[in-house]
């Protein structure tokens, strides 16, 4: 097999262009082709009646789903409400009273570790 050279390449992609050109529709045509819609096809009496039962069915599903009584915000209660209730709710009204004078616990420490302070 031989290699191709530039002008064995030239002369395909010629030949190749004049044989698009050949297939090719004329131009007019083209135009007056892409102007013109796509034809529908004849809507037939049960199609008609097939569609309007559809939207009756639509819009009678959504008027019963629309029925559902309105809540109001002040009368909306949170789904999590009970995991703010304390089981002790004294405990959180009031203030833990503290010892009036902090123990000294460094005695503690220092023998815990063997040594004295």
């Amino acid at each position: 097999m031989s290699p191709v050279g530039d002008e064995d390449l030239r002369r395909l992609f010629e030949e190749r262009r004049i044989s698009d050109e050949e297939k090719a529709p004329p131009f007019r045509m083209l135009l007056t082709r892409g102007r013109s819609g796509p034809r529908l096809a004849p809507i037939g009496p049960a199609r008609l009646v097939a569609a309007a039962a559809a939207i009756l069915a639509v819009a009678v599903s959504l008027s019963l789903f629309r029925r559902q009584p309105a809540v109001r915000v002040g009368d909306w209660k949170a789904p999590t409400d009970f995991l703010l209730e304390a089981p002790y709710p004294g405990l959180l009204d009031s203030t833990p009273t503290l010892p009036e004078a902090v123990p000294d616990y460094s005695l503690l420490l220092a023998t815990e570790k063997g040594t004295t302070p």
